[in-house]
């Protein structure tokens, strides 16, 4: 199971990668809130039954909002990294992610230059 992997038995629920250096941090992950994984599986051209996935819908049996999914991080990144202050991006954030990707540092070795795994 890769780390950045949050699993509920044996399907997974979310993925994530990051890339750090000095100061700065890149973070990305993905959260399965609902899908249709068959329709998933489909799109991907894989068999359903490699697909061990799972939603936040399928496994609270309800809807799952937006605004709920949106609360539920802010405060968890809040917990961690101390207030959220909504804002814009700074010129500063923007000139630190425009080296990273002129660059393409953020890439993992493994990927070719479009981002798939070699």
């Amino acid at each position: 199971v890769p780390p950045g992997d949050v699993r509920v038995g044996d399907s997974k629920l979310s993925g994530s990668a990051g890339w750090f250096e000095d100061d700065c941090l890149i973070h990305q992950g993905t959260l399965l809130i609902d899908a249709d994984l068959a329709e998933m599986s489909e799109v991907l051209a894989l068999d359903p039954s490699t697909l061990p996935a799972i939603t936040l819908a399928a496994l609270s049996g309800q809807p799952i909002t937006k605004g709920v999914v949106d609360g539920a991080l802010e405060v968890a990144f809040a917990n961690c990294l101390g207030p959220v202050e909504p804002g814009e991006v700074t010129d500063a954030e923007t000139g630190v992610a425009q080296r990273i990707l002129d660059g393409q540092e953020w890439l993992d070795p493994r990927h070719d230059e479009m981002g798939v795994l070699a």
